[in-house]
């Protein structure tokens, strides 16, 4: 379904083409937000019809809404250095790859729990 062959935008200007290069981004993201729009808008008519509220929607396994999380401690601190830690989530910190790589334990790093 293409308006355009490649022969037809091969006979355009450099100008042209960036000109109707602006025109498509414009049309899209024009309708892109009316896209959204109506989807917010059918949401939002589920939601009260169904008598749930949005923040139930958005919360994901007992998260709090908007994403935020509580810290975590730290579960491993650097022998030497006790103020790099690492919480033993996420890629490891180099100094911790860089233990292991030398041949130490990861659990020799881990902080003694109370």
């Amino acid at each position: 379904m293409s308006l355009f062959t490649e022969q037809d935008l091969d006979g355009l200007s450099v100008a042209e083409l960036n000109s109707l290069k602006a025109t498509v981004e414009a049309v899209l993201q024009s309708k892109q937000h009316a896209e959204q729009a109506e989807a917010k808008r059918k949401i939002m008519e589920l939601a009260n019809q169904y008598g749930l509220d949005l923040q139930d929607l958005v919360a994901k396994g007992g998260k709090k809404a908007g994403g935020q999380r509580k810290p975590v401690a730290p579960q491993y601190r650097h022998p030497e250095d006790e103020s790099l830690t690492w919480t033993g989530r996420g890629r490891k910190p180099k100094w911790v790859e860089e233990w292991i790589k030398d041949g130490s334990a990861l659990d020799s790093l881990r902080i003694p729990t109370v």
